[in-house]
């Protein structure tokens, strides 16, 4: 008896896995910040002047744009984002140069939240600092209230990358200049 229910457990465990795979073309695969990118770890802990536990993060990436949003519920122009599930990220070939870092910026974001609680903002502003992502933008206006803004009200990319760049004028504000 208990070994068809453990038999029924897991054929429904596979099912599971295979039929969004079915259904929503995705390929998927654990990885953690000190793995992926172990500067990028480091200069994190540095700041938040703290050892952090490299996490494992369960990433989906999906085929296209179509299958991102679809599963997702995110826009289209979201490169990728992080929630309590794990880190989900539109297709490698849309993303091209910007795959990998959009990957990096998604695990730091995985690494934060799972360590400690920071306010949304003060978090973006930590992954765009150790990205460095933001440091050439300089034709989108820095939003002035980052901590009013949530992304989910984000009409466009350029909302967000003035949430960006309101996030880091603000957290640098807070730390001063981060050296490496």
């Amino acid at each position: 008896m208990y070994l068809k229910i453990k038999n029924k457990l897991i054929f429904l465990a596979v099912l599971f896995i295979l039929i969004p795979v079915y259904l929503f073309g995705f390929s998927h695969f654990t990885a953690n910040l000190k793995e992926y990118d172990k500067v990028s770890f480091e200069r994190l802990e540095k700041i938040l002047e703290m050892d952090l536990n490299p996490v494992e993060a369960n990433v989906m990436v999906f085929d296209n744009i179509k299958e991102f949003c679809s599963y997702t519920g995110a826009p289209y122009w979201i490169k990728g984002f992080t929630n309590l599930s794990g880190i989900y990220i539109q297709s490698k070939s849309l993303l091209n140069n910007e795959y990998k870092k959009t990957v990096l910026h998604e695990l730091l974001h995985w690494t934060i939240k799972n360590n400690c609680s920071l306010p949304q903002w003060y978090e973006e502003g930590l992954v765009c600092i150790v990205t460095g992502e933001t440091e050439n933008i300089k034709s989108i206006k820095p939003m002035e209230n980052p901590e009013g803004f949530t992304t989910v009200n984000a009409e466009n990319d350029w909302d967000l990358l003035s949430y960006e760049l309101g996030c880091v004028k603000k957290v640098k504000k807070i730390i001063g200049e981060v050296e490496y």
